[in-house]
């Protein structure tokens, strides 16, 4: 955590991005859809910074590094869990222990888990979904749970392609769509139907008031 004479930070490390091109366009939608944290930290003087990573592997090491060398930082970390709250063995946490380190010297409330993956938290938001697809996007295939995590990887890669299955020439491309629909959800909605969203805002938003008492 932050010194007395340093600026607070807050670093999350998000998976995701093929290039430093990809990378960029992702990092603005995550800031985009985290920007209640985004604005808040901007209120109070807190330095904000999404980084997005690559792969799992290369975010979890970022991650660790950050948490070794940035003693004055907070920092986070944001993968797919790419599988189903059901298929997960313990605590979402215990999914990291796979990852070089382990959880050793964290805390979980640094580690967060899109449930089952980013594409999952659009399907809470259909009206956004159409409104960036346009005509033909057949909203009537996608799930009504009220509890997303409860989805496989495979229901939710079957929804989007069912939804997009009637426009001509056009499928899901993850670093086109990606960054726009992060823009485009409401992350109300997010949070109703995801409940790791949920927990993701709720610690940031921990994070931020704890970091704002150090100013």
């Amino acid at each position: 955590m932050a010194r007395s004479n340093e600026r607070p930070e807050l670093r999350l490390y998000i998976e995701g991005g093929d290039s430093a091109e990809g990378k960029g366009r992702l990092r603005a939608g995550f800031s985009t859809f985290l920007r209640e944290i985004r604005d808040e930290c901007a209120l109070l003087g807190i330095s904000w910074r999404p980084v997005c990573q690559g792969c799992n592997t290369e975010t979890w090491k970022a991650f660790r590094n950050s948490v070794h060398a940035r003693e004055a930082a907070w920092s986070g970390v944001l993968i797919d869990a790419d599988r189903s709250k059901s298929e997960i063995n313990g605590s979402p946490s215990s999914l990291f222990l796979r990852y070089q380190g382990g959880m050793a010297g964290l805390e979980e409330s640094q580690c967060h888990l899109m449930i089952v993956n980013m594409e999952a938290w659009f399907l809470a938001d259909p009206d956004a979904l159409e409104r960036h697809f346009g005509k033909g996007f057949n909203r009537s295939v996608l799930p009504r749970h009220n509890d997303l995590e409860q989805l496989s990887s495979e229901d939710v890669n079957k929804a989007l392609s069912g939804s997009l299955r009637d426009l001509k020439q056009r499928s899901y491309r993850k670093m086109h769509d990606g960054p726009k629909l992060l823009e485009a959800i409401d992350p109300a909605l997010v949070r109703k139907r995801a409940p790791n969203c949920d927990r993701l805002f709720r610690q940031l938003k921990e994070t931020v008031s704890l970091l704002a008492k150090q100013r």
